[in-house]
């Protein structure tokens, strides 16, 4: 024990210069295994309290922090007063200098001290940037799951994947939060009725949909065809926010909802959404009207030309 008197109680240092601190100030319940481990614990008449540092310099700069556990060298090296932070192994969360940080692995946490390492948002980190996490088996997180630095629409860089097991909402986001951006979400109910905005521009390929009569309640037929598709304008469009100018073709949403009212909804936003699949099968039935018109002429074409041949013949 390195030192210990009516302010500092329940301590125990094992290490050159291991909480050195406590000199200064009351310190209670701190166990310093290592070179310089908690070496500046309760430093400048502050306290420090329940705080587990094994490593050489681990938890070194923490002066009033409370409740963290550090295992290995240089492990949560940096921060003077965060609290409830676990680092394990080499420089584990070494630029930490908020609360209720974990990290997992050499190097593991944010790569300087700015944003992620500050604040007291609960936030766990695996490895360092250039880490993959394999899991072998199955991954289960709550009710909800985060991938990716913020669900904000500012700063750079930023990209989640968030899914919730209630009915009506599914979604992936991504954001570069560039000038020129690709921005895309989906915001599904239980049909996935997706939703693709702004200046999307991301290939992309149709996949298969459930389409199963043995899971539909199978209604009417759906006559929507010819008449409808000539209603529709089509346009050369580019959005007003895409600073390439990216030229697009399309609909217009408060036009396509005079025609086909249902494929028109409105987003949390307050900006209208279209889905594909009323103009499709429209396009599907006229298709089979034109056909059926143009069998029809051909039928009277033939009985016509076969007319035709009779009277020529006749008149030789």
């Amino acid at each position: 024990m390195y030192h210990q008197n009516d302010f500092n109680y329940g301590n125990t240092a094992v290490g050159y210069q291991a909480m050195v601190g406590t000199n200064s100030a009351s310190n209670y319940h701190n166990t310093a295994i290592g070179y310089r481990a908690l070496n500046r614990a309760g430093n400048s008449a502050e306290n420090a309290g329940q705080n587990t540092a094994v490593g050489s310099s681990a938890l070194e700069n923490n002066v009033t922090g409370f409740g963290n556990t550090a295992i290995g060298s240089k492990a949560l090296n940096t921060g003077r007063q965060g609290d409830y932070n676990t680092g394990l192994g080499y420089y584990a969360c070494a630029n930490v200098t908020g609360s209720n940080k974990t990290c997992i692995g050499a190097s593991s946490g944010p790569s300087d001290s700015a944003a992620l390492g500050q604040g007291t948002e609960k936030t766990i980190f695996l490895g360092d940037a250039a880490t993959t996490v394999y899991i072998p088996g199955n991954l289960v997180v709550g009710e909800r799951a985060f991938i990716g630095a913020s669900l904000g629409d500012s700063g750079t860089k930023r990209n989640c994947l968030f899914y919730n097991t209630e009915r009506g909402w599914h979604g992936v986001y991504g954001y570069n939060g560039s000038g020129d951006r690709d921005s895309w979400y989906f915001d599904m109910n239980d049909m996935i009725d997706g939703r693709m905005w702004d200046d999307f521009r991301l290939g992309f390929t149709l996949k298969n949909y459930i389409s199963d009569r043995r899971l539909k309640y199978v209604g009417t037929n759906n006559n929507d065809g010819l008449d409808k598709i000539k209603q529709l304008k089509v346009f050369n469009y580019v959005y007003k926010k895409d600073t390439t100018k990216t030229p697009h073709v399309g609909v217009i949403a408060q036009d396509l909802q005079k025609v086909f009212p249902n494929a028109v909804k409105k987003g949390t936003d307050g900006f209208l959404t279209i889905r594909m699949e009323d103009m499709f099968y429209a396009v599907i039935n006229a298709i089979k009207e034109l056909d059926a018109k143009y069998q029809a002429q051909e039928k009277r074409i033939n009985d016509l030309e076969k007319r035709i041949e009779k009277l020529e013949a006749k008149s030789k």
